[in-house]
């Protein structure tokens, strides 16, 4: 299961490439990477969100989910 995460990563990280302040595709790597060993990663890829969408709150609740987790 954890490969299909990777796998979603690597989608993520292209469609990043395409539009890099894309807060969505930003949330949804952070969602993919706290399913993997990179939480590190995870982890900025959700700040990275959050200050690209200031007050959105489905990105903060998912973000501070990541965090109860961690």
């Amino acid at each position: 299961m954890q490969e299909k995460y990777e796998d979603s990563c690597f989608d993520y990280l292209y469609a990043l490439e395409i539009d890099p302040s894309d807060s969505e595709i930003l949330c949804n790597l952070g969602l993919a990477l706290a399913k993997t060993q990179y939480k590190d990663y995870a982890n900025i890829a959700f700040e990275e969100a959050v200050n690209s969408c200031v007050g959105n709150t489905e990105i903060l609740s998912n973000y501070m989910l990541f965090l109860l987790e961690i």
